[in-house]
């Protein structure tokens, strides 16, 4: 058993009574928390760096269509660009004299590479045909290699130098996505962060959360850490300084408001449920009430009863005997209909023997003069041996003495089938000639069949004829009685009905006020759901002070840090910072505490510069935390920064990235002066004059 369920079974028992699980076992804790797949340990993360080494895209800038286009024109050439930059470790920069340069839009490569999705404005996307940008991550190069067709990236990434090997490939967005999650997660040694929301349910956040929290644009500035809120902020840090049990934490709290969120749907379900066996409990007993009555006001069924009596059993009789005739009748129609196919089948065969014996006696009193085969002359000896020795003058085969005496030619050795048929239909003809003497009684005569099945049939009929006319007698008598019945078995047949309305009525009533065995198998199935939230919730509660005790102290170095490189990056009137793991941070100005919500975007900016630096440094100097160590800045100057202010943040930045080991910050921004005197060469990417990046 975990050391974890032991301290979730102690909490439980000192727990308030609404919380208080006094017979849980730490064997019932370790299995739940398995099954909802909540970790019972807590391990120390060590950061994996990443890096840009390359980026390069290509492709043609297309001019537009004319605007009096009515009809398909081939997509224009355009001119040919290419953008390569193999940027260094530490602080790099894209700088441009003016706005609408192309610095954007390199950032925006980086990260649509980086996470599988694309950024870029959809315009400026349509130019790029191909994009090839490389990573290293802890050392380890990583290369991301695709071509746009049809709207769609289709590429692969490879890892390694020699060889160079494939770790995955794509042909639409979706994969691409996917194929990056999969490659950087685990090298990166990040874990899935799950959550919860009352309309998607449980899910994950996965790569591209992780990926948006290392870029810092205008858009995202409402936003302390990443781009995404409901709660994503406060997992991204607590994933980013390595705070121990965060993990646990989020599982343990996903797994609590899924349970609660099926726990109240059944519990809606059940009330209204409730309401409905309310509302069908009130209509059963107005039911009853009038079903109540309607007995009392039926009459009593006692004229002519004795008559009446006769009626209904002479009713009954004619019934009976009416079911039982026409069980008959159907009986004998089939058979009447069989007897019919048979005498049609013993009519085609008799004709078919006939055929055959006739053919045979056509052949057999020819007189051959030759064999049919070999030619050879049939002589007179033959002739008389055929007729004294009972062999065949052609093939001397020796000849059938019954068949013989029947006046035909059939061979001894002849299969019994054709021996029988071929004497039957002899007979068949003999009995057909005129004058013929033979016996029609023999038992094995064809006609004796035919005549037989004719006889059936006509006696079936006869039957049938008999059968219909009782039935229709019979049914005139029924209704004869059922008129005689009528007056006062409507009485009798009322008085019935309404008993039997009252006792339907009273079942119904019964039934709704004895609980149904299916309610209270539902009923324990939502009280197990409700012991197993209680024991969700410790663990989350556990695991929450564990979090927040093991990141007071780290809170408490950055809030310090994020002080410093404010104040560095041009805001003299901060004093202090507070920040705590909602994420929440207070700023105060001239000791007057302002939430970061209320400050200037400008001071926004800058403050969400030196969090994120902030934590740069705290993975270095703790060698403890997730936060990989790269860091995309898009145009500080554009939230109204004065231009000293600018400076004073690139220069800050620049000594505070140069004291981080394997950290980079690449920085897009208008001070080109600036950038010439702060990098060098292989750390800056500058437009010419009023030019383009690219």
């Amino acid at each position: 058993m975990s050391q974890f369920a032991r301290d979730v079974v102690e909490k439980l028992q000192r727990a308030s009574a609404a919380k208080r699980l006094v017979d849980v076992t730490e064997t019932e804790v370790d299995d739940l928390l398995r099954a909802k797949g909540v970790s019972t340990t807590s391990t120390v993360p060590t950061p994996q760096s990443l890096q840009l080494t390359k980026v390069r895209f290509g492709g043609s800038r297309r001019p537009p269509l004319p605007a009096t286009n009515t009809g398909p024109t081939p997509t224009p050439a355009g001119s040919p660009f290419e953008f390569d930059w193999n940027p260094g470790p530490g602080l790099n920069g894209l700088g441009s004299a003016r706005n609408l340069r192309g610095k954007s839009t390199v950032l925006e490569v980086i990260l649509w590479a980086l996470r599988g999705t694309c950024g870029v404005q959809e315009d400026v996307a349509k130019y790029i045909d191909y994009v090839d940008v490389g990573f290293a991550i802890s050392g380890a190069p990583i290369g991301v290699e695709f071509t746009v067709t049809n709207d769609q990236p289709v590429g692969k990434v490879v890892g390694g130098t020699s060889p160079v090997v494939q770790l995955a490939s794509f042909e639409t967005k979706s994969e691409f996505a996917a194929a990056m999650a999969e490659v950087m997660m685990p090298r990166l040694q990040l874990p899935t962060i799950p959550t919860f929301s009352s309309v998607s349910g449980a899910y994950e956040h996965a790569w591209p959360s992780y990926a948006g929290a290392l870029a810092i644009t205008v858009a995202g500035l409402d936003i302390l850490i990443g781009d995404h809120k409901f709660g994503l902020p406060a997992r991204l840090l607590q994933m980013f300084i390595g705070t121990p049990w965060a993990t646990t934490k989020a599982q343990a709290q996903t797994a609590r408001k899924s349970l609660d969120a099926e726990i109240a749907a059944d519990d809606e379900r059940a009330g209204i449920a409730d309401a409905s066996r309310t509302s069908h409990r009130a209509a059963a007993q107005a039911s009853l009430d009038a079903a109540l009555a309607a007995l009392a006001a039926s009459p009593d069924p006692l004229a002519d009863l004795a008559a009446a009596e006769a009626a209904v059993a002479n009713v009954q009789r004619l019934s009976n005997l009416i079911a039982a005739a026409v069980i008959q009748h159907a009986d004998l129609r089939t058979r009447t209909v069989a007897m019919e196919a048979e005498k049609t089948e013993e009519q085609r065969r008799q004709h078919q023997l006939l055929e055959d014996a006739l053919a045979v006696k056509f052949f057999n009193r020819h007189q051959p003069t030759m064999c049919p085969r070999c030619t050879s002359p049939v002589t007179n000896d033959q002739r008389k041996e055929e007729a004294a020795g009972h062999a065949c003058s052609v093939c001397h085969e020796e000849l059938d003495l019954d068949a013989f005496d029947a006046d035909l030619l059939i061979a001894s050795t002849a299969d019994e089938t054709t021996r029988r048929s071929a004497i039957a239909g002899a007979k068949l003809v003999a009995d057909t000639s005129p004058g013929s003497g033979t016996d029609r009684d023999a038992p094995d005569d064809p006609v004796d069949t035919l005549t037989a099945l004719e006889t059936a049939i006509g006696k079936a009929r006869a039957q049938i004829a008999a059968i219909e006319t009782n039935l229709g007698r019979w049914r005139d008598e029924r209704e004869q009685s059922l008129a005689l019945a009528t007056p006062a078995n409507l009485n009798a047949s009322s008085r019935r009905d309404a008993e039997l309305a009252v006792a339907r009525a009273q079942g119904a009533l019964e039934a709704l006020t004895v609980p149904s065995p299916a309610v209270a198998t539902g009923s324990e199935h939502v009280e197990t759901m409700r012991r197993h939230a209680r024991i969700l919730t410790a663990a989350d509660d556990l695991a929450g002070e564990r979090v927040t005790e093991g990141q007071r102290a780290a809170l408490t170095s950055i809030a310090d840090r994020v002080t410093v490189l404010a104040r560095s990056f041009g805001m003299d009137a901060l004093t202090k910072v507070e920040i705590t793991g909602s994420p929440s941070l207070k700023a105060y100005k001239s000791g007057v505490p302002v939430n970061y919500s209320r400050i200037t975007r400008g001071e926004q900016l800058r403050l969400k510069v030196a969090l994120a630096v902030a934590l740069l440094h705290t993975a270095d100097d703790t060698g403890i935390g997730r936060h990989p160590g790269l860091l995309l800045v898009d145009s500080p100057a554009a939230e109204e920064l004065a231009q000293e202010n600018v400076d004073a943040m690139v220069r800050a930045l620049a000594d505070a990235v140069d004291a981080v080991a394997d950290s980079q910050v690449i920085i897009a921004t208008r001070n080109v002066d600036l950038l010439n005197d702060l990098l060098d060469d292989r750390h800056r990417r500058i437009a010419d004059g009023d030019g383009y990046l690219w």
